[in-house]
């Protein structure tokens, strides 16, 4: 394995991808709570509650799509996908935690 020095192309490449792994992994193990809870929704909540649902399942695979893009890239050209990276992250927290913090959540 090739040593990796602090400040290179490579270490920040690796230390981002570390980071939105977690965090993805995070959203998703919290996306599935929420979903866990929708069996304990009263009836005429429940489908706007499983389409939201749905909208972020959505944005979740989206955000894992970027992710595989900037993981394939090379060393020396993955922060052209880092934008976009970190849009489909943001989307997809930010919907979240509007979703999670109505009252029928």
């Amino acid at each position: 394995m090739p040593m990796v020095k602090k400040g290179t192309p490579v270490s920040a490449r690796n230390a981002y991808i570390e980071k939105m792994k977690f965090q993805l992994d995070q959203l998703n193990h919290e996306i599935n709570k929420l979903q866990g809870k929708t069996e304990l929704i009263a009836a005429p909540l429940i489908d706007d509650c499983q389409n939201e649902l749905k909208t972020l399942q959505i944005q979740l695979q989206e955000a894992f799509s970027r992710f595989s893009e900037i993981t394939s890239a090379t060393a020396l050209c993955w922060e052209k996908w880092k934008p976009e990276m970190d849009a489909a992250h943001d989307k997809l927290a930010r919907s979240f935690h509007e979703r999670k913090s109505q009252d029928e959540f």
